[in-house]
């Protein structure tokens, strides 16, 4: 059994590769189990990128279309794998199917997109993918290596042997090797051999001066004299054949080359030829070196590991791609590369790009190998599910015995071999499908059991039993069938799970009365068949959601825990999301969010996508909540109803309060919270927001003051009255709010689950009478939310100034920031064009407008970069429910943080 690489097990491993130093093991498996607190992953995961990138020196141009295409392809790949069951597959089974559908096709096609505009590869042999082990051009017969090609480039192009080159590289340098040392060690990394990265830097440092001999520079003369000495100089290199051209020059200059040496060439074209000569034999720089001797040695690396996982035993340097399976996906790689180049090449736009390439792909790689990449299945929204399918049934295929089988044809002798099993799968997938539609065609005509009766085809029972179109007969024939089938075919597990996905998938009204019963018995037979089966994972989830219906919540809280690891040691589809999902549900229904208990469930709904708009941690644990009580919890008969403790608590200081409230009763108000200052005073409410009294008046009052000028404007002159009644029932609710203060000031401490504690969120809603109540009990003036926000930025945002002066005659701590951006109240200032507010931070704390942002900009820097793109920066701030200052508004802010303090 065996999981899907994610993306942060392939950022250890290409690190590795790299040779950067290594995480401690607890670390790289709390990271890869995303076990640890979410900003600890992500600054992880951001910090592994970036010094991926800073190892392979890459500018920030080439870094940020690593990122774009990263995302790009991780987005596509997420999805398959969230319909992808591995089963019981090995490991080398898993990677080598992934490689082969999908990560292999994948590279290809991303390497050649990035190299259309940028050239990775310039200066090196365009037709040998030096970065990549090759099959053996000479008489050995051995797999040559990217670390060789290097090296020989290298020497190439200083125009000496080893024993010569290594004099270039002895300097009088501490700490760097004997000339002795050099010449051993490129004659090993020459020989296939892996060296600590390190070496890399002290043998080719900035700086270094090496003669290139065997460089082609610019010579000076017409374009004729030109092409001449091009000619001479790719002669003393190699014959001049079209085949060497071909290998070493980029694409057109092995066609030109009758025309260049007969001298019928155009001016042009020798102007073409003998600019590509010049990049293929320009002398290098030791960052270049140094980049394409990092590629050589972390690709020859990863193939190295790679090929032991794959085929353990097997020389590196065999050459028989049966036998060394990654020299396949090698191929693979290669085939897509060059293909994408050729579309570009014969495409003027982006859609005849996209035609040519895939009119070139054979129908049976089309529609396997290079399902994925076929630029027509991506206009389909099923198109990840699709490839799924297909990957699905080879992993269901497999035994743990199994040889893993040949994708792709290197040899010719091989080509009728490896396109029959391609046809196989192809004919295999398509058959289930027929079988699948001719079976609901009978249903809908005749008796389902009569329909299904014969069937034997579990996979195609198992596909109709996740539909969601059949009828209630139906349904029931297709799941006794599964059981019956199940019991023939050692299957009982997964007949099970499909059962009692049903039974618990029920709408509480239509479940059976005996449901208890059925469900029981049909986890009790699951619990005596062998351990482990590929259904462990969901059998946990099933008898989880069955204790929850018998209020035996903590034991479903256990439960699911189990599930969830029991999910992570193989691929189970959407099944992981889902226990995540409801495993949060259960921990948040009735207790208040603590994140560092809280946080593993949304960290694996994260990774799994589970809903298409998920929100903060803290929002989606309300939706959660919620969740629970209206959808996921529903008791058998005979089970009490649980009802919330936060609903309860809410009835008490909400529904107990009200009234009073309403009536301006303040003497019996305070009575109230005499009587209950046991229960609520120094405490907050039991529900997942975590809120206090104070907080759930202050946010009840803000929400029905934000309703006002609507029902102002929507109600008819003869309601005037019941509107004076409600804005008086608004004054009554902000003086409650001042004698809570006054009875219960430990309250004005209290934040809500994101951390925003009243003062906040009486300045951000702009209520100066409440914020100067809150500083005279004691607010804090210096906490931050869980975005880094202060009260200070409250009350920018707020847009109320006599708040924001009343917060700064307490002294707070102006160098307080945001956690996203690092932005000061200043910064927030500036991004929302809110000039009095400027103006008065700027005469308060004139040195916030030197304080950088993470981004390292000033308040005015960041205001200059927000006049490049205004409308959409206004526009972005007005959809997030921020209100914005006029574009004249901005301009002030300029002009004031233009004049000298």
């Amino acid at each position: 059994m065996a999981t899907i690489p994610s993306l942060e097990a392939l950022l250890i491993e290409i690190r590795q590769s790299l040779g950067l130093p290594r995480h401690q093991t607890r670390t790289q498996q709390k990271f890869v189990a995303f076990e640890q607190p979410l900003p600890n992953h992500r600054e992880m995961l951001e910090e592994g990128l970036l010094e991926i990138f800073a190892a392979l020196e890459m500018d920030a141009t080439a870094q940020h279309d690593a990122m774009l295409n990263l995302m790009s392809a991780e987005a596509f790949q997420n999805a398959v794998v969230q319909e992808t069951w591995t089963r019981d597959a090995t490991a080398a089974q898993v990677t080598w199917t992934w490689c082969a559908f999908n990560y292999a096709p994948l590279l290809g096609r991303l390497l050649a997109n990035w190299n259309l505009d940028r050239a990775f590869d310039s200066g090196m042999p365009t037709g040998k993918f030096w970065f990549l082990p090759s099959l053996p051009d000479s008489a050995d017969g051995k797999v040559s290596m990217p670390l060789k090609h290097v090296i020989d480039w290298l020497l190439d192009l200083l125009g000496l042997p080893m024993d010569k080159a290594k004099d270039l590289l002895d300097r009088d340098v501490d700490g760097v090797p004997d000339v002795e040392s050099i010449e051993r060690n490129l004659y090993y990394w020459r020989g296939g051999s892996v060296f600590h990265a390190e070496t890399i830097e002290k043998y080719f440092p900035d700086g270094l001066d090496l003669d290139f001999k065997g460089a082609f520079r610019e010579p000076a003369g017409s374009t004729d004299e030109k092409t001449r000495a091009a000619l001479a100089f790719l002669k003393k290199k190699g014959d001049l054949t079209q085949e060497f051209i071909s290998e070493q020059l980029v694409g057109g200059c092995a066609r030109l080359l009758p025309s260049i040496v007969d001298g019928s060439a155009t001016e042009a074209e020798m102007s073409f030829f003998v600019k590509a000569v010049i990049d293929r034999y320009s002398p290098a720089t030791p960052l270049v070196i140094r980049q394409r001797l990092r590629v050589a040695r972390a690709v020859q690396d990863g193939y190295l590991r790679l090929l032991k996982h794959l085929c353990p035993g097997v020389d590196p340097f065999d050459a028989d791609p049966r036998r060394n399976k990654v020299l396949q996906l090698i191929a693979i790689v290669q085939y897509i590369f060059n293909l994408t180049i050729a579309a570009h090449q014969n495409g003027s736009s982006q859609a005849l790009e996209d035609q040519w390439f895939e009119s070139k792909l054979a129908p049976w790689d089309k529609a396997t190998i290079f399902f994925g990449i076929a630029p027509s299945h991506h206009g389909s929204g099923d198109s990840a599910r699709m490839l799924a399918k297909m990957l699905n049934h080879m992993f269901e295929s497999f035994r743990p015995s199994d040889p893993l089988p040949d994708w792709m044809a290197i040899e010719p002798e091989h080509f009728e071999q490896v396109t029959k099993a391609k046809l196989e799968l192809v004919r295999a997938i398509l058959n289930e499908d027929k079988l699948e539609e001719a079976l609901i065609s009978r249903l809908r005509i005749s008796s389902p059991w009569r329909a299904v009766s014969s069937l034997s085809s579990f996979p195609t029972l198992r596909t109709l039993a996740s539909r969601d179109d059949l009828s209630p007969r139906a349904l029931e024939a297709v799941l006794n069938r599964l059981s019956q089938l199940g019991s023939i075919n050692d299957r009982q597990a997964e007949a099970a799970c499909f059962e009692l996905a049903h039974l618990q998938g029920l709408p509480a009204k239509q479940r059976p009365k005996d449901m208890e019963v059925r469900v029981a018995w049909l986890l009790d037979s699951c619990a005596h068949l062998p351990n482990p089966t590929a259904w462990d994972a969901e059998i946990a989830y099933r008898k989880a959601l069955h204790l929850v219906s018998r209020n035996e919540f903590d034991a479903a809280t256990v439960c699911l825990k189990s599930a969830l690891d029991l999910s992570l040691q193989r691929n189970s589809g959407p099944l992981r999301g889902l226990i995540a999902w409801d495993w949060l549900s259960i921990l948040v229904a009735n207790r208040r969010l603590v994140p560092g208990e809280h946080e593993k469930p949304y960290r694996h709904i994260l990774d799994c996508r589970l809903r298409s708009k998920l929100g903060s941690f803290e929002d989606t644990a309300v939706e959660a909540a919620d969740y629970f009580w209206d959808e996921l919890y529903a008791p058998y008969p005979g089970h009490a109803q649980v009802k919330p403790i936060g609903r309860e608590q809410a009835e008490r200081h909400i529904g107990e309060t009200f009234g009073l409230i309403h009536q301006g009763d303040f003497a019996g108000l305070n009575e109230w919270l005499r009587k209950n200052a046991k229960d609520f005073r120094k405490s907050r409410l039991g529900e997942v927001r975590g809120n206090s009294v104070l907080v759930s008046w202050m946010k009840l009052l803000h929400g029905l003051e934000s309703n006002l000028p609507k029902m102002a404007t929507l109600l008819p002159t003869a309601l005037e009255g019941e509107l004076n009644k409600f804005r008086q029932q608004l004054v009554n609710m902000r003086q409650a709010i001042c004698l809570l203060l006054e009875r219960w000031p430990e309250q004005c401490e209290l934040a809500d689950f994101k951390g925003q504690t009243p003062l906040m969120l009486a300045a951000d809603h702009g209520d100066a009478q409440v914020v100067r109540a809150l500083l005279d009990a004691g607010a804090e003036v210096n906490a931050q939310d869980y975005l880094g926000r202060t009260a200070l930025h409250a009350a920018v945002t707020g847009r109320c100034i006599e708040c924001l002066e009343l917060i700064l005659q307490r002294s707070p701590d102006i160098t307080l920031a945001t956690l996203d951006e690092g932005g000061s109240a200043m910064h927030t200032a500036v991004k929302l064009g809110h000039v009095k507010a400027l103006t008065v931070l700027w005469k308060a704390a004139p040195t916030m407008a030197e304080q950088p942002n993470r981004f390292g900009q000033t308040p005015r820097q960041l205001l200059e970069a927000l006049l490049v793109d205004l409308d959409n920066v206004r526009r972005s701030l007005t959809h997030a429910g921020r209100q914005v200052g006029e574009v004249n508004d901005y301009q002030a802010c300029l002009s004031l943080l233009s004049t000298p303090i």
